[in-house]
């Protein structure tokens, strides 16, 4: 049997997999293909969609369905596909009004199975499609098709950090899961929609045992994926959070590229099991 038969990554994106440039160090990339020859899967677990992770899906070409929209779907890049939702339901429109109405220059976003939609831009919101190479659809709030997969708060990380306090102290916490993926983005999902609840289903659909699956991500949004009975990292640039929730904390941060160090790393454990 090689070295890594049944061992597959599950990765977040931004900030984890990239670096800050958006780009794939080589290093991970390198790694990725001795990984993948000697047995070894890869996909990814991220907040983003279908659209905004387009790029990256045509460069890595994952090997198993990726986890998405935190953990709201797990998609299926090579039919294009969605093969696991968890809705959100549309009795959130009445929290991102609530919070429109009280701090105005607050960006909007929804996520549905059938494309992007942003019922409210600001430079936030201009920012992400640039970033991420994808172009909203404009449509009011009510207008916006079903099923939702994850709603976004987007503005100023001062904006969000009251957005945040508030919603977190408000009776919407025991409707939603709410979630801080960047410091510019706060996120509603359906009630116990989180990375490691898809985890755990794409465990299923690939037949790949949890203690078989090594897992890397760098923010408070991975830190129930990383609390996961797997093989747990985070990067060197991880919050408190993700820190506290992983087996280990790299050395390597995301600019440099964290998949060498964590090969690494479970090469040697397996040499003394």
């Amino acid at each position: 049997m090689r070295e890594f038969e049944n061992y597959l990554i599950c990765c977040d994106l931004d900030a984890t997999f990239i670096g800050d440039n958006l780009k794939i160090p080589e290093a991970n990339l390198k790694a990725l293909e001795k990984f993948r020859a000697k047995g070894g899967r890869f996909t990814l677990a991220t907040g983003r969609t279908n659209v905004g992770m387009k790029l990256y899906l045509d460069e890595i070409k994952p090997d198993t369905p990726v986890v998405c929209q935190n953990g709201g779907a797990i998609y299926d890049s090579r039919t294009e596909e969605y093969i696991w939702t968890y809705e959100v339901p549309k009795s959130s429109a009445e929290v991102l009004r609530y919070i429109v109405e009280k701090y105005p220059s607050v960006g909007l976003e929804v996520m549905t199975t059938l494309d992007t939609y942003c019922p409210k831009h600001n430079a936030t919101t201009r920012k992400h499609a640039y970033d991420e190479h994808f172009v909203f659809t404009e449509k009011d709030l009510d207008d916006i098709p079903e099923p939702w997969l994850k709603v976004v708060f987007a503005d100023d990380p001062e904006i969000i950090d009251k957005i945040q306090a508030e919603l977190e102290e408000s009776e919407y916490k025991n409707k939603f899961t709410m979630s801080r993926s960047t410091p510019v983005y706060y996120e509603i999902f359906a009630k116990g929609t989180n990375k490691a609840n898809a985890i755990e289903e794409l465990s299923k659909i690939t037949n790949t045992p949890l203690d078989k699956i090594i897992v890397l991500g760098d923010n408070d949004n991975d830190a129930e994926m990383l609390s996961l009975p797997c093989i747990s990292f985070c990067p060197s640039n991880a919050s408190e959070k993700a820190e506290r929730s992983a087996d280990i904390m790299l050395k390597s941060d995301n600019n440099k590229g964290v998949i060498p160090e964590a090969l690494e790393i479970v090469s040697n454990r397996n040499k003394y099991n």
